[in-house]
């Protein structure tokens, strides 16, 4: 609806709907409990490319619940970790 306001745009039925069960898809995996971060291995020494997070949150004043959001990348854009989460405050 944005586009469409503000840009001008108009979008394909059939990509909205894509586009609102991948946020459905996503919003349920986000959910879920969250993994122990304890139980990942791997080794963090001396990378050879940076790390990038991007993060959100979105939240009104009197409503009691809010939504974060993040997703780290390395320089090249390649996904290393991303998610989103509902909370209450």
């Amino acid at each position: 609806m944005n586009k469409k306001v503000f840009k001008g745009i108009q979008s394909e039925s059939a990509d909205i709907l894509n586009h609102a069960m991948s946020e459905k898809l996503m919003w349920e995996e986000a959910q879920l409990e969250p993994i122990d971060s304890t139980t990942i291995t791997g080794s963090l020494d001396s990378p050879t490319q940076s790390v990038r997070c991007q993060f959100d949150g979105s939240w009104k004043s009197l409503d009691p619940n809010m939504g974060l959001g993040w997703w780290c990348f390395q320089e090249n854009d390649q996904m290393i970790l991303f998610g989103a989460k509902g909370v209450r405050k």
